[in-house]
């Protein structure tokens, strides 16, 4: 009798569970259609500001120096950090070429910021299958890389101390 029952009771609420599913899917993936009115007063004074913005990135979305043409304004915003991400893949420290990498750094460092450096994304030529986001193909060559870098980097040529 109690598996009449349990039987009867699932062959019920299965057809409504998958109603209400739907109606819920529905209810939930559309916006309310009023339209947002927002007033942003610009002469207003918020009270001070805090250190939230003193660390900065640069790095994924150019491999170039995007923030030469913007240091005067960047450097008003008196950055603490800015991280450079893509390093190896970017600037091709791999070749023993460091200029790429160096101008970037000189820039971080004319807004009066310390370089943040992330020794990410493998160099093409390091990656297994080319796949700058799996790990190295050799790793004897990726800690001799990452040595290099951070030898470089770190006081032979910017004068900055490892950390």
């Amino acid at each position: 009798m109690f598996k009449l029952v349990g039987s009867l009771f699932l062959l019920l609420a299965l057809p409504l569970g998958v109603i209400l599913v739907q109606s819920a899917v529905k209810y939930f993936s559309k916006a309310s259609g009023v339209p947002a009115n927002l007033v942003v007063d610009m002469t207003a004074g918020y009270g001070q500001s805090s250190d939230t913005w003193r660390n900065l990135a640069q790095g994924g979305e150019d491999n170039g120096r995007m923030l030469r043409p913007v240091i005067s304004q960047v450097k008003s915003l008196q950055p603490e950090y800015i991280r450079i991400d893509h390093v190896f893949d970017f600037y091709d420290p791999s070749s023993d070429n460091f200029q790429k990498l160096d101008q970037v750094i000189s820039d971080i460092l004319a807004i009066g910021a310390k370089p943040f450096i992330s020794l990410s994304y493998m160099p093409p030529n390091l990656a297994q299958d080319g796949d700058i986001t799996s790990i190295p193909s050799d790793w004897s060559l990726w800690e001799l890389l990452v040595q290099k870098t951070i030898e470089h980097i770190s006081g032979k040529h910017l004068g900055l101390p490892v950390q």
